[in-house]
């Protein structure tokens, strides 16, 4: 009987080189260097797209609120109805105006039990905390719907803008632009529009500043009305 012979065969193993390894680590951190500029790009794309849009939605959306309080201004008599009163305020050497008229511009739905015509104000509030970046007042938006309340209630306010610096509100007679508005001593009669203007505060370890707002909006409602 034959026994089989195992035979060693010997393994010819190798392994890399010192140049192949310093060649692949090269090569490799080309690749990462590529990807990391083209990822940087896209960031800093992204950054710029979003303060594009950021600096361009606010106002839109302003001017939309503003439009439909403003051309839809109440008589400043009737029902449901008060004074238009615009007060103008300097502070620091800057406007910080105050407005509060009545508008129809209310949303009605099932839930709400409150009509179409509600009070509107608008006024700068100071922050109740510092920004992080920019300085600058609240511009405010409040609104009063309970209307036959007994009791006076307090607006429901909404912060619609942050870090302006002036407010200023003008109003249009018919001739001449003027500072301030009430209703109660030129007949009871309303702006026949409405300028407003906002100004905002410098970015802080920055030197751009937001490009004010300006509005102009003539009111459709002129006149007193009767109950």
């Amino acid at each position: 009987m034959t026994v089989p012979v195992l035979h060693k065969y010997k393994c010819n193993r190798r392994g890399f080189t010192l140049l192949e390894i310093l060649a692949s680590t090269f090569i490799s951190a080309i690749l990462l260097s590529s990807l990391y500029t083209v990822f940087h790009g896209a960031l800093k794309l992204r950054e710029k797209t979003y303060a594009q849009l950021e600096s361009g939605l606010p106002g839109s959306y302003i001017g939309m609120i503003l439009r439909r309080d403003i051309v839809n201004m109440a008589p400043p008599t009737g029902i449901l109805a008060g004074a238009v009163i615009g007060e103008t305020n300097e502070v620091e050497g800057y406007r910080q105006d105050r407005m509060e008229f009545f508008a129809t511009s209310g949303i009605i739905n099932k839930d709400d039990p409150w009509g179409d015509i509600l009070k509107v104000e608008y006024f700068l509030q100071e922050t109740e905390e510092e920004l992080e970046e920019q300085e600058g007042l609240n511009l405010v938006r409040g609104v009063t719907r309970n209307l036959l309340s007994p009791i006076a209630e307090e607006p429901e306010e909404t912060i619609l803008l942050e870090g302006v610096q002036s407010l200023e509100i003008t109003y249009f007679d018919g001739a001449t632009w003027q500072d301030s508005w009430d209703s109660t001593v030129v007949e009871n009669e309303a702006p026949r529009a409405v300028r407003i203007r906002m100004d905002f505060a410098p970015i802080k370890e920055r030197e751009s500043v937001k490009a004010p707002l300006e509005f102009t909006f003539e009111i459709s409602t002129q006149g007193a009305s009767t109950p």
